[in-house]
């Protein structure tokens, strides 16, 4: 079983692994959000909670971004602002039509 381990490809390592979550979780969360818009009518229960998942899913992806590139950077701080944007938009306009 170790030597199957040790003969991974050289660009199967931790750097890569962390690249990939990034961008699952991303790509997972873009997908529920136009999925839960389109699939769900307002108001809904399931589209609120399918939203909220899905920019959860964008903190997941920005979290493993970053353990990916060691640092916080300008573009990574524009999209935790605008993540944060977004689920306080929802709940703002959530609130407000009840």
């Amino acid at each position: 079983m170790w030597m199957e381990l040790a003969m991974l490809p050289d660009w199967f390592d931790l750097d890569f692994l962390l690249h990939a979550g990034a961008l699952f979780f991303f790509a997972a969360g873009a997908f529920g959000l136009v999925y839960f818009t389109i699939r769900y009518p307002r108001r809904s229960d399931v589209r609120i909670w399918g939203t909220r998942v899905s920019i959860l899913f964008g903190f997941a992806a920005l979290v493993f971004l970053v353990l990916a590139e060691g640092r916080v950077n300008d573009s990574t701080m524009m999209i935790f602002a605008s993540l944060v944007l977004s689920l306080v938009g929802i709940e703002v306009s959530r609130s407000l039509k009840k």
